[in-house]
């Protein structure tokens, strides 16, 4: 299309306004390709943060619970149970 469009244009400047065209619609074109590839890859790191973040927030819950239990057990076996038998009320 674009030599169709070089040769019909009549005189040389009419052929470099064509060129320059060209060039420009290239130039957006890979501009617009650059700009994609940069969203994709901060996207991607987006999403890696975000599971960073998520599986550090997953890994304290789970401190928090292993903390929680090991209070629960401690008490349970610190606890002095009354024994009717050995006259302890």
């Amino acid at each position: 299309m674009m030599r169709i469009e070089s040769n019909r244009a009549r005189g040389i400047f009419r052929q470099l306004h064509v060129v320059i065209l060209r060039g420009l619609t290239c130039r957006l074109h890979s501009l617009y390709h650059r700009i994609e590839a940069t969203k994709l890859r901060l996207e991607v790191c987006r999403n890696v943060l975000l599971a960073y973040h998520v599986a550090q927030l997953i890994k304290v819950s789970q401190l928090a619970v292993d903390e929680q239990q090991t209070t629960i057990t401690e008490c349970a076996t610190s606890t002095v149970l009354p024994n009717p038998a050995a006259g302890t009320y």
